[in-house]
């Protein structure tokens, strides 16, 4: 008579949901980096007397949209 045994390992679904979670960030960062960039771009689109309406300055435009994300 023959016994025959067989053990499987249950895939870690801790690990599974990291790497996803590491994904959906990653791909939230790129976005959000993104939308950033078009904003500093069409306020540099804008004249000089447009971004004073605004109330700001040039050299201003990139403290102005990245301090809601980075700590500037």
């Amino acid at each position: 008579m023959a016994h025959i045994a067989t053990h499987t390992t249950p895939v870690d679904g801790g690990l599974v949901s990291r790497l996803v979670t590491s994904i959906w960030n990653g791909l939230m960062a790129i976005s959000q980096a993104n939308h950033l960039s078009r904003q500093v771009e069409a306020l540099m689109a804008l004249s000089d007397k447009e971004l004073a309406a605004r109330g700001l300055k040039r050299e201003e435009i990139a403290r102005h949209v990245f301090s809601t994300s980075y700590w500037i």
